[in-house]
């Protein structure tokens, strides 16, 4: 049972690749975020059939779950912590390295408006190795 005045507990984040960019003759750029141990308080989180917590870091916020979800769910980020049952033991788990990203990185753009350009031919296929263009206004 969570408590109104939770106490931070430590929570071990695994790392987390992200990939950006184009990658025929473009810019390619890769950030990753850090495996990283943080006292953090954690906050129930209870929505579409499915229960956990969810904590404030500098990147975001981050929901844990105990099982595997297709859901639409509020969060950039979503960490898998198999069978946990509560703050403690959450943080026991991570500490111990168990924890699987199952959602990372921001929401993919709902508009993608690009170029084709740059065509090569290999056998029978056309290649375009030139995309410019935007993802929900930004480039």
């Amino acid at each position: 049972m969570t408590d109104l005045f939770s106490k931070p507990v430590s929570i071990a984040l695994p790392p987390l690749p992200e990939v950006e960019g184009r990658i025929l003759q473009a810019r390619i750029e890769r950030r990753d975020l850090f495996a990283e141990t943080k006292e953090v308080v954690l906050r129930p989180y209870a929505a579409k059939g499915l229960s956990g917590y969810s904590a404030t870091f500098e990147f975001g916020d981050v929901l844990f779950v105990r099982r595997k979800t297709s859901a639409d769910l509020p969060f950039d980020r979503v960490l898998l912590v198999e069978d946990f049952i509560d703050e403690a033991d959450l943080s026991r788990k991570t500490l111990d390295g168990s924890g699987l990203w199952i959602r990372g990185g921001p929401k993919k753009p709902s508009t993608v408006i690009t170029t084709w350009e740059g065509y090569k031919k290999a056998g029978p296929l056309l290649i375009s190795t030139d995309h410019n263009g935007t993802a929900d206004g930004t480039p």
